[in-house]
């Protein structure tokens, strides 16, 4: 069913006119709740409940589009079966849902076993008997589809064009309250990231700050030995280490070691043109250099003599330290979700939208053998800050488990 049919209330007797007009104001009640609050949950459990009063109905549920997977999920589910039902995925068109999900049109059924569009396993799980129902589709700016709202069993009756109309208003109330919810979230998180960097620059700056004294008691304190300027990493940090070249405009290699790994920093005239690291997963360029960074135990050496033939890095000096500062600090919070010894492994699960080069390198990794995370990540050729937000990303898409 893809049009509605207008209502003309002149046309319905006393008690449905009454009935017709109590219910939309209801619908107005609701509308002029939206933009008092941002609790989407509580706003949402009222908007189902009153689908279920509105349209006379044993149970409503809504659920919502997985923009990754195209799967209907269900978020919230009235009814004695309610709990059962919510957080159930239905795969991408599966079900009366599915369909109106991918078609954007309502439908009525009023009897679901005479419609082969009907999936029987939501029934199986919540031990609910659907006999007819009622589906609309969600959308948002841009006639967008964002998910359905249903209702199930009338009690009295069919469900009606009348029905629709209301109803189809209810999902509109609905779609604009999940949007404005969203935005709303969206820019929480926006003020939020905004924050987190501007803490993080503040400590970077501070950091470097600092590092101007130590830069000149690393002076005093490192040793010459075989020809080469050497110091402990647990003493002075490779962010000192490339400032205090730097501001020397000195030309050579930066050799650092630490108990599991090797790589060498090259510059010339202050300036670095060449990184890599000596192990798996072998990296060259601006990534080895972040790896590199946040090295903070083992030993340094510096010689003048030693030089490369290439040249991999973009960026001056100042940003590679601060970037790989940055990435550092990020790199901690996600290996504490993550952490390196966890094992994990691939969902099979689809995703409507193509996976991120990075992300899909990553995930083919997991699929071919199951070993730790620190272990793909030597194999993967990524630096860890990419190798671990691909991780986070396939997570998130519920493409990987742990």
């Amino acid at each position: 069913m893809s049009e509605l049919l207008p209502i003309n209330i002149e046309q319905l007797d006393r008690d449905q006119a009454l009935q017709y007009v109590k219910r939309f104001q209801v619908l107005l009640e609701i509308n002029a709740n939206i933009n008092s609050t941002m609790d989407l949950e509580m706003l949402l459990r009222t908007i189902i409940d009153v689908a279920t009063t509105v349209a006379d109905a044993e149970a409503s549920s809504l659920a919502l589009r997985d923009a990754g997977t195209g799967e209907l999920v269900f978020h919230l589910a009235s009814g004695e079966s309610g709990k059962t039902v919510e957080s159930l995925r239905l795969p991408k068109g599966q079900g009366i849902a599915g369909w109106v999900a991918e078609n954007g049109e309502s439908v009525i059924v009023p009897d679901v076993s005479q419609d082969k569009r009907f999936f029987k396993g939501v029934d199986e799980k919540s031990a609910f008997v659907t006999r007819s129902i009622l589906c609309v589709p969600m959308r948002r700016s841009g006639d967008k589809i964002i998910g359905v709202l249903q209702v199930l069993n009338k009690r009295k009756g069919t469900f009606d064009d009348q029905d629709m109309v209301l109803f189809t208003s209810l999902a509109n109330i609905a779609a604009i309250a999940i949007e404005n919810s969203q935005l709303y979230h969206i820019l929480q998180q926006t003020m939020n990231k905004l924050k987190e960097d501007n803490t993080r620059l503040n400590n970077i700056l501070g950091q470097l700050k600092q590092s101007e004294e130590e830069v000149k008691r690393m002076k005093t304190q490192m040793l010459e030995k075989d020809g080469a300027v050497v110091g402990s990493l647990s003493v002075f940090i490779p962010p000192n280490i490339l400032q205090m070249l730097a501001n020397d405009m000195k030309t050579g290699t930066i050799h650092l070691k630490t108990p599991t790994a090797q790589g060498k920093i090259y510059l010339r005239k202050g300036e670095v043109y060449h990184a890599e690291l000596l192990q798996d997963p072998k990296l060259t360029g601006n990534d080895a250099t972040y790896e590199m960074i946040n090295w903070n135990e083992g030993s340094f050496s510096f010689k003048d003599t030693e030089h490369s033939d290439q040249n991999t890095i973009q960026g001056s000096c100042m940003h590679l330290i601060i970037e790989g500062l940055r990435r550092g600090d990020e790199l901690k919070v996600l290996q504490e979700k993550f952490s390196p010894a966890k094992i994990p492994s691939a969902t099979g699960a689809a995703y409507a939208e193509e996976v991120p080069p990075q992300s899909q390198q990553v995930l083919d990794l997991i699929q071919t053998e199951p070993m730790a995370l620190e272990a793909h990540w030597r194999h993967s050729k990524l630096d860890q800050h990419s190798f671990y937000s691909a991780v986070q990303f396939l997570a998130d898409a519920h493409l990987i488990s742990f």
